[in-house]
């Protein structure tokens, strides 16, 4: 996801990680280890997750630039490949 955001953030990609019941100094720990470079969001009790029905981890839900949801990703996935930078290519060249 790094990767993908990196490339992409020129064109208005935007990645925002939730980190479901997880203290501050874990998430960033984590962060600086992998290097992430995204916003992290803190859903402490896990309320946030509840609400959208977040069960499985990783989850992607995906919004297009009018801010409607228009799909999502369970699970680990390659973001990095040319597949992938073609949705996010197209998702991005919509416009409102």
């Amino acid at each position: 996801m790094e990767i993908l955001y990196r490339e992409l953030k020129g064109q208005g990609l935007e990645v925002v990680a939730i980190n479901v019941r997880e203290s501050k100094p874990e998430v960033r720990r984590f962060f600086d280890e992998l290097g992430l470079t995204f916003i992290s969001l803190l859903d402490k009790d896990g309320k946030v997750s509840e609400e959208y029905g977040a069960w499985a981890i990783p989850l992607s839900y995906f919004i297009n630039r009018k801010g409607e949801f228009v799909g999502k990703a369970n699970g680990s996935r390659k973001w990095d490949s040319q597949e992938a930078k073609a949705f996010f290519r197209n998702l991005l060249q919509e416009r409102n």
